[in-house]
C-alpha cells in the first residue's frame, strides 16, 4: 500500500491517457467493474485504491480534489526506483446517459504512471481476448485459516485471519 505523501504528490500530477491497443469498448459501467475485478484479482503486484472522499462531507478540499480525479477508484504499484505509479480506468464522461458503447482508456498520474498505464491496457486487452471474465462468472470458494488448498491453476488464493478465499474464473475450453 503506498503511504499518503507519494500518493498526493503522484495524484496532484497531470493526468495523461494511455488508450488500450485495442480500442477496447465497454457497454456500461458494470463492464468497466468487470475489468477493474480481473485486475485487481490477476495482477498480484498492485494496490487497489479506493477514493471514498469525494461521498463523504467530512472530506477536505484535497482529499475531494483527489477522488474526483479517479471516480471509479484505481491500481497503485512502485517501479523501479521506487517510483510510485498509479492509474485509473476511465471511460469518458457522460457514463450514465450514454446508449453506445464507450471506448476505454487508463490515466496515468505520477513518475511511474506511464509504465503502470501501459501494463493496465495490455492486459485490458487479455481480459478483452478472454472473452471479458465477470463477477457473474467468478469462482469463490472460502477454506478455514490455516488450509492449505490444491493448486490451482488460474484461480488466486487470499489467505485472511480467519479465512483462506481461492477465486479465479473457468479456464476457457
Amino acid at each position: 500500500m503506498p503511504e499518503a505523501d507519494p500518493l498526493d504528490e503522484a495524484l496532484s500530477c497531470p493526468a495523461t491517457d494511455v488508450p488500450v491497443p485495442s480500442g477496447l469498448r465497454v457497454d456500461g459501467i458494470a463492464e468497466l467493474a468487470d475489468l477493474d475485478l480481473w485486475l485487481a484479482l490477476t495482477e498480484p503486484g498492485l494496490s487497489r485504491l479506493n477514493m471514498m472522499a469525494s461521498q463523504e462531507g467530512h472530506a477536505n478540499p484535497a482529499q475531494r480534489r483527489i477522488a474526483g480525479r479517479m471516480r471509479l477508484g484505481g491500481f497503485a504499484r512502485y517501479e523501479s526506483g521506487a517510483r510510485l505509479g498509479v492509474a485509473a480506468l476511465t471511460v469518458p464522461p457522460g457514463l450514465a446517459r450514454s446508449d453506445r458503447p464507450l471506448e476505454v482508456a487508463v490515466h496515468a498520474y505520477g513518475p511511474g504512471g506511464a509504465a503502470l498505464a501501459g501494463h493496465l491496457a495490455k492486459r485490458a486487452a487479455v481480459w478483452d481476448g478472454l472473452g471479458r471474465p465477470g463477477a457473474d462468472s467468478l469462482g469463490l470458494a472460502a477454506y478455514p485459516a490455516g488450509t492449505r488448498p490444491g493448486a490451482l491453476e488460474g484461480r488466486m488464493i487470499i489467505c485472511r485471519p480467519n479465512t483462506v478465499l481461492v477465486a479465479g474464473w473457468a479456464t476457457p475450453v
